[in-house]
């Protein structure tokens, strides 16, 4: 891919597209593989508290409740709620190779590329300083000593902690190889979205930003940038004015080194040039909802979204994430109407913590009452749907996403749909990451409300993409950018 393309992010997104005739199996370097964990050595643990985690509400609670005011301040009890639910290890596995342990959120392939940073000041029982979560230990390591959360945020209010999501590349780029860069933002996007609901149920809210200097905030991470970039910012707004000036991050080189994963990395230039044009922001401003005629699309008339009442969610928002799985083993049962309306419930749009992306939502039903087997557009603002293809189509989607049959067993196949080239007109190439950004998170509330319904719910990623799009009717310049299967399973 040339730099000089005048639509980088979708000529990256079609020469990372899966086509059948040219799909060839490709076994992986078990001798390469990557550390999923980051550590670094001889840096200070600050041990974290255990079974911290928000007031008993389920997902629709917590998502109605009114933003809560900024803290006035902020105790390490509320760190380690937010950490634990939000990338927290959450179970242990016995495998040939060692212990694996499940984490919060959910990753493609199990890799977790993901790291979690945060600059703090005036937490109760913490030096002011910058931090990263060290998953293993449930511990945060110390980078850096001073006030750092007004770092690159010029003009912004005071902030107890700055959150940054960041993801490496080679943890996925080893399995997916150059598509990888898809996997990374869709990862940082679960990981976004269990922070934002978790900080909703403690009474904190977080203010998330896709759009910040990249070069800043990676200098003050201590990040490799050919290795580990930030993704993803959030702002906990809050405690007294800062009585000094923020703090200048001195180089520091040792921090560089633990962004190497495996002593056998591979490096995908593809992959570096989609992220370096990505790096300009584009100028403020927003832009209208992509319309269905700009995916190609013409459905039918809007329907109300039937109400969620006589399916209500048996385990409350901890406990959801705290079990959350990536489960296929559905069963061909049918949905009620009831169960239909609260899975709609759960993507109900959050001000101020949801940028747009760009992004469409969809849903493929088969044996839901009182809807037409079909493809559906979901309006998420206005609580509406409108079919826009007729037909059973689960089957034939499975097979657009590589022959997984047991795709086709599942209630609701969600879709997350983006004219590729209107990203780019809006907001140049990093428009590609707020679409996979939102994807993700909208993913992970699919994968949390289907959790509290005792149902079960897992991500795709990987599909011949122009396959599935032309299932789905969708124009040439639009795509498939991401699939999340959902419904009942067996007991």
């Amino acid at each position: 891919m040339a730099e000089s393309s005048p639509r980088p992010a979708l000529e990256y997104h079609r020469r990372t597209s899966y086509q059948r005739s040219r799909m060839s199996g490709q076994g992986l370097d078990w001798a390469s593989q990557p550390e999923v964990f980051k550590r670094y050595p001889g840096r200070p643990l600050q041990a974290l508290p255990i079974e911290v985690g928000p007031p008993e509400l389920t997902l629709g609670q917590t998502l109605a409740r009114p933003e809560p005011e900024p803290p006035r301040g902020l105790g390490l009890d509320d760190l380690a709620g937010l950490l634990h639910l939000s990338y927290g290890p959450t179970a242990e596995a016995r495998q040939p190779g060692g212990r694996f342990y499940f984490r919060a959120a959910p990753s493609a392939g199990a890799l977790y590329p993901a790291e979690v940073y945060l600059a703090c000041r005036s937490v109760t029982g913490l030096e002011d300083g910058l931090y990263h979560y060290s998953v293993a230990e449930h511990a945060l390591a110390q980078l850096r000593r001073g006030d750092f959360t007004a770092w690159g945020w010029a003009g912004e209010r005071p902030a107890l902690v700055c959150f940054y999501v960041s993801g490496v590349f080679f943890r996925s780029a080893w399995k997916y190889r150059e598509r990888a860069y898809r996997y990374l933002l869709l990862d940082a996007g679960h990981l976004t979205e269990n922070l934002v609901l978790a900080g909703r149920g403690l009474g904190l809210p977080l203010r998330v930003s896709y759009d910040f200097d990249d070069r800043d905030i990676n200098r003050l991470l201590g990040l490799d940038q050919e290795r580990e970039v930030c993704l993803v910012a959030a702002r906990l707004e809050g405690g007294p004015p800062p009585d000094r000036p923020a703090a200048e991050p001195a180089e520091d080189d040792s921090l560089a080194g633990p962004s190497r994963v495996s002593s056998r990395e591979r490096s995908y230039p593809i992959i570096q040039e989609i992220h370096r044009a990505s790096e300009r922001i584009a100028p403020p401003g927003q832009a209208a909802p992509v319309s269905p005629a700009e995916l190609g699309l013409n459905p039918g008339p809007w329907l109300a979204a039937p109400p969620p009442e006589g399916c209500p969610e048996e385990l409350d928002l901890a406990q959801a994430i705290q079990v959350r799985r990536s489960r296929r083993n559905f069963v061909r049962t049918g949905l009620s109407a009831a169960c239909l309306g609260r899975v709609l419930a759960g993507l109900k749009p959050l001000e101020r913590t949801e940028p747009d992306g760009g992004l469409r939502v969809g849903f493929l039903a088969d044996r839901v009452e009182g809807l037409e087997s079909g493809f559906y557009l979901l309006d998420r603002e206005r609580s509406r749907l409108a079919l826009a293809r007729p037909g059973c189509l689960p089957l034939v989607m499975s097979l657009a996403c590589l022959d997984q049959a047991w795709l086709s067993q599942a209630a609701l196949q969600f879709v997350f749909l983006a004219n590729l080239e209107r990203l780019e007109e809006v907001w140049g190439p990093r428009g590609y990451r707020y679409a996979f950004l939102s994807a993700g998170r909208l993913g992970q509330r699919l994968y949390l409300t289907a959790t509290a319904l005792r149902m079960g719910a897992c991500g795709v990623g990987a599909l011949y993409d122009r396959e599935a799009a032309d299932l789905l009717g969708l124009n040439d310049s639009s795509g498939l950018l991401y699939l999340t299967a959902l419904g009942p399973i067996k007991k």
